[in-house]
């Protein structure tokens, strides 16, 4: 079997997802800061992923990410952190925060990848709500749920 992640003394890595448009894995990686204390996933690229290789070379993109999730022209990501959400494209190699100041947010596209879908907490209530926004013009975001306690644990979006 081949070898795609090694131990790397902090953890166990997670959140793989697979882009069969450009044959490549993604995973995040648990790293720490020591100076700071941050932690979070670096992003681990493999390309040629399904070239059955005996080993990888994964490609890092130091990030401190919580989530990740491919956009739908497989060029690029979102991922959070615990207090952004910003979009990374590959082509490029470059970074764009597209929400901040949030407290460790979550994310998740919509089917049809013209929205997503992202956390954050009501300062009022101290009680995480969705919040939407579109992908082509990330400021523009309403406030979904108006739950009064609780959490959100994962966010799943159904087509329907």
């Amino acid at each position: 079997s081949a070898i795609i992640s090694t131990k790397s003394g902090f953890g166990s890595d997670y959140g793989a997802t697979y882009n069969t448009a450009t044959n490549q894995l993604i995973y995040l990686r648990l790293t720490r800061d020591l100076s700071t204390g941050v932690q979070g996933g670096s992003i681990m690229v493999v390309n040629d992923a399904d070239s059955l290789k005996d080993t990888y070379a994964p490609t890092p993109i130091p990030a401190f990410a919580l989530d990740i999730e491919w956009e739908d022209d497989s060029q690029a990501v979102l991922y959070s952190t615990r207090t952004d959400v910003i979009y990374f494209d590959f082509e490029t190699n470059s970074r764009l925060v597209i929400q901040e100041n949030l407290t460790n947010p979550q994310i998740e596209f919509a089917p049809d990848f013209r929205n997503y879908v992202y956390t954050a907490l009501d300062p009022a209530l101290n009680v995480p709500q969705l919040h939407i926004a579109n992908r082509l013009d990330d400021r523009v975001m309403r406030q979904i749920t108006f739950n009064t306690e609780g959490t959100i644990q994962d966010i799943l979006w159904l087509v329907g």
